[in-house]
């Protein structure tokens, strides 16, 4: 019966090539398209959740609006982070990130690294990032150091263990390095080659007169958080404003909200 049915569709559609060619073909792209969305889909969502926390863990979002309409930005002032964590109860821990370029020597080998950041010393609180063995359990808790990837650490040392060396920074800040940390995976938003701790940041606004922990400007920070609870994201308001006004130049038009990493890839403005 089966084998009937097949011939008769086998016949027809030789009848009427045009008719077939269209159809099959059609249904073949559709086919294709539904994969190559679904495969689309399924690689942006298993961004970042190989993170322990990564159901809560949030990146802070700041909007602005004026007359003009609302703009969104993922970074933010230096202030928020210690603000997020001394004045809600939901926020297990917080850090801030700033990128930064330049010349890094040890020995000699140089090379441009253009993907560092200053990190606050609880980075990896927050972030399930593998510290490799060897390194220091709090790698970025001193004054002037650094952690590097493995294959950063490979390109200046070799074979060498790095753990204890030091590295230059436009040949004038040496930094100790005190932990090597596995290469980002491909599924992570965050790719860095160096990390180094934030006491250079909170020196240099030192030498304008200003704590870095309560300067409401610059808006060049990014601010993760770490939170106590799974799936609390969403707007957080004029909190910080309020606490703030007598120090900060921030903005009345200013409020945060917070997004999952887990979802910055598929929802980040």
């Amino acid at each position: 019966m089966v084998r009937n049915y097949l011939k008769i569709a086998f016949l027809s559609l030789g009848r009427h090539p045009g008719y077939t060619f269209i159809n099959v073909a059609g249904l073949a792209i559709g086919m294709a398209a539904f994969v190559l969305i679904l495969l689309y889909v399924a690689d942006e969502r298993s961004y970042d959740r190989f993170h322990a926390n990564a159901d809560r863990i949030v990146r802070v979002v700041e909007s602005y609006s004026d007359e003009t309409g609302t703009r969104s930005f993922a970074r933010s002032v230096p202030a928020l982070g210690p603000a997020l964590k001394s004045e809600l109860a939901g926020i297990e821990q917080t850090v801030r990130m700033q990128r930064w370029m330049a010349a890094v020597r040890s020995g000699d080998q140089q090379f441009n690294e253009q993907a560092m950041f200053m990190v606050d010393a609880e980075f990896f609180d927050v972030f399930g990032f593998e510290l490799l063995p060897g390194s220091k359990d709090d790698p970025l808790a001193a004054p002037r150091t650094a952690v590097l990837t493995a294959s950063t650490a490979r390109r200046y040392f070799g074979d060498e263990d790095p753990i204890g060396k030091d590295i230059r920074f436009a040949d004038t800040l040496a930094f100790q390095i005190t932990g090597v940390v596995a290469d980002p995976p491909s599924t992570s938003h965050l790719q860095f080659t160096i990390l180094t701790s934030f006491d250079v940041l909170r020196e240099s606004w030192a030498t304008r007169g200003q704590n870095v922990d309560e300067v409401w400007s610059s808006g060049t920070f990014y601010t993760y958080a770490l939170l106590r609870r799974a799936g609390g994201s969403g707007p957080y308001g004029h909190n910080y404003e309020a606490s703030s006004t007598a120090t900060s130049e921030i903005s009345p038009h200013r409020e945060y909200s917070t997004a999952l990493i887990c979802s910055l890839l598929l929802t980040s403005t």
